[in-house]
């Protein structure tokens, strides 16, 4: 009997079939094009929310949204290749 391997998710950009680890929000290919601070702004609402037990909270959501927003004005500025 084989254990199961890690859980899995797909990116959390809608257009994004990648499947990516659950400790992930996105594939590296997005992930890299969102910008330091918001980045840094995601995990510590991220942590934030779990230290106290709610987790999404709205604060993690609206960060999340402000990262796709940001992905998919790359994608109509003909920035982003999406594989």
């Amino acid at each position: 009997m084989t254990a199961p391997g890690p859980a899995k998710h797909k990116c959390a950009v809608p257009s994004c079939q990648k499947q990516i680890l659950d400790r992930f929000l996105m594939c590296p290919l997005h992930w890299f094009k969102v910008p330091a601070g918001l980045q840094t702004d995601i995990y510590r609402e991220y942590f934030s929310g779990l230290r106290k037990g709610v987790h999404p909270t709205r604060e993690y959501a609206a960060l999340v949204q402000q990262a796709l927003q940001h992905i998919a004005s790359l994608k109509k500025g003909g920035q982003l290749r999406l594989v």
